[in-house]
């Protein structure tokens, strides 16, 4: 959850502390941009009935973060009170418990429990925060359809599209390629701990780059600039630490999303 060593990654440090001071001078709350204006609408009863369709699409169990408020509890609570998303939005906060993530470590299937490297971490968040993360998701999957900032050839976290359209891309590319005689060039590249090691910085300045900035954007820097984390094992718990680096992990929702933002090569 901290950064990676410049030295050993074989990072441009120069170009890395130009980013990150670029990154600090991103003010607090951003100016909205009329390009996208679904990122300055508010969180409507429509978004609301949304998200209860999607959490009654999944399963209705779910880890509690410290708040102990559950999916079951979010779908019983009316509508109307859960428009108090909007105040999170505008004053750029959060309840105290949605900034705290419980992480503990579960022994992995079939592993023993007596080596460290056979548990896998659990990072146990709000379903509140989850829920309001989930709404601006697709806020944000709304303003990325009417652009092409996100590529066809993007087949991972994007609605309707599935990783083994690549396998399939691929195979009809050598497919091609054999029946011309060609030399077919393939770069296979491994990215590894993606979600761990993003930078923040080059984040920020990616959405700023592209136009999706506003009251989300300036929510998302919030909540990624005050989480803290306590890691508990066996009833010892650690003081608060904070992450330098990171996505947070729920696939298929706004992490995902930000991770393939921060991807992107091309120019906005």
């Amino acid at each position: 959850m901290n950064p990676p060593d410049p030295d050993m990654v074989g990072f441009d440090k120069a170009h890395l502390a130009h980013t990150e001071d670029l990154a600090s001078e991103i003010p607090d709350i951003t100016s909205p941009l009329a390009q996208f204006l679904v990122l300055q609408d508010n969180i409507t009863l429509d978004d609301i009935e949304v998200l209860k369709a999607h959490l009654l699409s999944h399963s209705p169990h779910s880890a509690l973060g410290l708040d102990q408020v559950s999916k079951a509890k979010i779908l019983d609570t009316d509508n109307i009170i859960l428009l108090d998303f909007n105040e999170c939005v505008h004053r750029h906060g959060s309840p105290h418990y949605w900034l705290l993530t419980l992480i503990i470590g579960a022994p992995k299937h079939g592993k023993t429990a007596e080596d460290v490297k056979n548990y896998c971490a659990i990072a146990l968040e709000s379903c509140l925060l989850k829920a309001l993360t989930f709404i601006i998701h697709t806020k944000f999957c709304k303003a990325l359809n009417s652009t092409s900032i996100i590529p066809p050839s993007q087949n991972g976290f994007w609605k309707n599209c599935h990783t083994n359209n690549n396998a399939f891309v691929l195979w009809t590319l050598i497919d091609k390629a054999a029946s011309k005689g060609k030399t077919l060039d393939i770069a296979f590249v491994d990215i590894s701990n993606a979600f761990p090691s993003t930078s923040h910085s080059s984040l920020w300045l990616k959405l700023e780059a592209y136009g999706l900035t506003g009251q989300y954007f300036d929510w998302i820097q919030m909540l990624y600039s005050q989480m803290t984390y306590i890691i508990a094992h066996n009833g010892i718990v650690s003081q608060k630490f904070s992450s330098l680096s990171q996505i947070h992990q729920m696939p298929h929702s706004l992490e995902a999303l930000l991770l393939t933002l921060s991807m992107q090569m091309t120019s906005p």
